[in-house]
């Protein structure tokens, strides 16, 4: 089996999900590229994996921010293409799919 795991990158997001046995990554920047892809570690097995998505998944960005709320992740704002971002956007971590869904103010 392949090892995969995530570019090297700065200014993305991480929080713990699943009680603290995951954590999930998104977005931020690396040479010269953007990311707006979503990636899990599971801390004990010190694996990667990449879900499957569904719904309006984040633009790519870095600089922005999250919270992890019951066993949804919301991720705000950031900077992609020099434009500040004015988006809130909602991941359900509890489904094997996340489940994603832009909110707009």
């Amino acid at each position: 089996m392949r090892e995969v795991f995530p570019a090297p990158r700065s200014r993305h997001t991480a929080a713990t999900i699943n009680n603290d046995q995951d954590i999930i990554v998104y977005g931020g920047g690396g040479k010269n590229k953007i990311f707006g892809d979503i990636w899990i570690l599971n801390v004990a097995k010190m694996q990667w994996s990449q879900p499957q998505t569904r719904g309006a998944k984040p633009s790519p960005r870095w600089g922005h921010s999250c919270s992890i709320v019951n066993s949804k992740m919301y991720v705000y704002g950031g900077v992609y293409d020099s434009k500040m971002l004015n988006e809130l956007y909602e991941l359900d971590t509890s489904m094997c799919t996340l489940l994603c869904s832009k909110q707009l103010f």
